[in-house]
């Protein structure tokens, strides 16, 4: 994990819905960093933070409700209902005196049930929440006909953070974290950095990078364009 400037705004979002408490949507593009930046955010503040991954089998609010409930390591009974009950015991007993904060990356699989029913966790619990996926979870809180419908929920959004494509900042960050400062490598990381995958991409170049520099016997800081460029073409990745 980077500290650049991108992912700082999503600390910083995830920090206030904790904070407040509220909610906080975080959404954008894939590969910028916002699962990464949750789960170093959920490691550091790990006794008051949990965070779980919705799919497409995790879309009911049943479903997506165990899913909490194995995380918090709590029973997950037959009906819903004392599903909930039992998540929110254990939110409340983890909380002592101090906010606690839910988190559910890739949102944009939840139904508008499982969506709102998370919801009232903040409204009875005072517990943060922050939804993190792609555009979509925008869309659907703000898609035609759908405003009414999602009403308490956006009303307690304290922040909408959406991430487009990384910054150059961003990329000169990951760049210096893995010491690389040449103008030509800087030129090459940003062009893998504007393509969809962003991130993910250019730091599996980066990692393909460091293997072959040192299968050629070079120092790890070595790296320059003419071995990300090999690394590029190891991987099938167009350059």
């Amino acid at each position: 994990w980077v500290a650049t400037p991108t992912s700082q705004r999503i600390w910083s979002a995830t920090a206030q819905a904790q904070a407040e408490p509220c909610i906080s949507v975080v959404y954008g593009a894939a590969g910028v960093g916002k699962t990464t930046t949750l789960e170093r955010y959920q490691l550091e503040y790990s006794e008051r933070v949990v965070m779980v991954t919705a799919n497409t089998f995790l879309q009911k609010p049943i479903a997506i409700l165990k899913e909490i409930a194995a995380q918090l390591g709590v029973y997950a009974a037959a009906h819903r209902r004392d599903i909930y009950d039992n998540v929110y015991e254990k939110l409340m007993r983890m909380s002592d005196n101090e906010n606690v904060l839910l988190i559910v990356d890739e949102a944009q699989h939840l139904d508008a049930e499982s969506l709102d029913g998370i919801r009232s966790l903040n409204d009875s619990g005072h517990v943060g929440i922050v939804y993190s996926g792609n555009d979509k979870i925008y869309t659907q809180m703000h898609g035609k006909g759908r405003q009414s419908a999602f009403a308490q929920l956006t009303s307690r959004v304290g922040n909408w953070c959406q991430i487009s494509l990384p910054t150059d900042d961003d990329v000169y960050a990951l760049l210096e974290s893995w010491k690389i400062k040449g103008r030509k490598e800087r030129v090459l990381a940003l062009s893998i950095a504007r393509r969809p995958g962003a991130f993910r991409d250019l730091t599996r170049l980066l990692r393909t990078s460091r293997k072959l520099a040192r299968g050629m016997g070079l120092p790890a800081d070595a790296i320059d364009n003419k071995i990300m460029e090999a690394a590029a073409r190891h991987s099938g990745m167009e350059i």
